[in-house]
């Protein structure tokens, strides 16, 4: 078993027995009850609302029985996750100014109740993101649609979709692009979800991401093919004015995979890059899920790097951890000569909330840097 997933493991069995025994402790408080029964109703939930999101995770559940079983366990774990963080607020003021078991109970349900609403909603309504970057080399202005991490499966179908291309076609962009984990699962696997983004008839690149791969990722890269998508697998090819060039879920090297395992191939971004460099002056935009390897790409001649994956954290506390996790974890940074922008994604992971994170549908305007100049 990898380290990482071993740590993961006594991490979770921790935070689950933690919980179990806090939760039950302060419910039978508030309702004046005896503990045991809510030690046995608190090891269910808790024991079974994570293993349903694992299992949306790596993209397992085909029936719609089991859909509606890893949905309810997954939303259930965004609800206990919501309550706790506002136990912890709770108790806190609990502990300087004390407070009755009504009054408790009641502060603790509302903003429970308050904080899921947020997250859940927060979460469904996609928001149009723009971002204007200037490049040298650049002879006329280029809108992208950026689209990543939609996560279409056990959450997210064809009406989600549809939302998504109607904001895109508002943007009258000249490029699509999706930087991986299009699905997340074999639930909403099917030719018909991704038809209202294929209608547009505008083109479209895509590159996969590691949940893809948790499904099928062959699988997934021949479906989006023969629906007029390009997917650009470790290669680069021109397009108009600019090159345009995509890998596939890779670690920067074999020395700093980070939290990535080394694909059976050995592939990194560093091995791959050797053969995409640039070969002449034009602009060159780089697709890749992972925001890791600017190291790399930036001495191969990439102006910009468009990527995805980290949704931002998606879920506050991750929201701070996770930028300590990825040095490109949101938004627009500068590598030298180069641009790396990180979206936090359309979708979700393991629970279909978000807070201090938005669900991001990102319009990059690349503008040339004499017309900038004008202006």
């Amino acid at each position: 078993m990898h380290p990482i997933t071993l740590v993961y493991l006594i991490a979770t069995l921790a935070v689950v027995v933690i919980g179990v025994v806090y939760l039950a402790r302060r419910t039978a408080w508030v309702l004046a009850t005896p503990r045991k029964g809510w030690y046995i109703v608190y090891a269910i939930v808790l024991v079974y609302s994570f293993i349903m999101m694992s299992l949306c995770k790596y993209g397992l559940g085909e029936s719609f029985f089991i859909n509606r079983l890893i949905v309810i366990g997954s939303s259930l774990c965004g609800v206990i996750i919501c309550l706790f963080l506002c136990l912890a607020v709770i108790e806190t003021v609990h502990h300087f100014h004390y407070l009755g078991r009504k009054t408790f109970g009641a502060i603790t349900l509302v903003s429970t109740f308050l904080l899921c609403a947020y997250g859940f909603i927060n979460a469904a309504h996609p928001r149009v993101k723009t971002v204007e970057i200037t490049l040298d080399n650049l002879h006329e202005p280029v809108t992208v649609a950026h689209l990543t991490d939609l996560h279409l499966g056990h959450f997210r179908g064809k009406d989600f979709v549809r939302l998504v291309a109607d904001k895109t076609q508002a943007l009258r962009p000249d490029i699509i692009v999706i930087t991986g984990d299009l699905f997340e699962s074999h639930y909403h696997l099917a030719d018909s979800v991704i038809a209202p983004l294929c209608a547009l008839n505008i083109p479209t690149f895509f590159v996969i991401g590691n949940h893809d791969e948790y499904v099928d990722g062959m699988l997934i890269k021949k479906l989006v093919a023969r629906n007029g998508i390009r997917v650009l697998a470790n290669e680069k090819l021109k397009f108009g004015s600019l090159y345009i060039g995509g890998v596939d879920f890779l670690p920067a090297d074999s020395a700093h995979s980070n939290h990535m395992r080394l694909p059976e191939n050995g592939l990194t971004v560093e091995s791959v890059m050797h053969e995409l460099k640039a070969n002449d002056t034009l602009p060159y935009l780089m697709l890749a899920h992972a925001p890791v390897g600017a190291e790399y790409y930036e001495p191969a001649g990439v102006d910009l790097v468009l990527s995805g994956h980290t949704h931002g954290g998606q879920f506050f506390p991750l929201t701070v951890i996770n930028h300590f996790a990825f040095e490109y974890n949101r938004g627009l940074h500068r590598y030298k000569n180069m641009f790396f922008y990180t979206s936090d994604g359309l979708g979700t992971t393991g629970f279909p909330m978000r807070t201090f994170t938005t669900s991001e549908l990102t319009c990059i305007r690349l503008v040339p840097a004499k017309q900038q100049e004008k202006n």
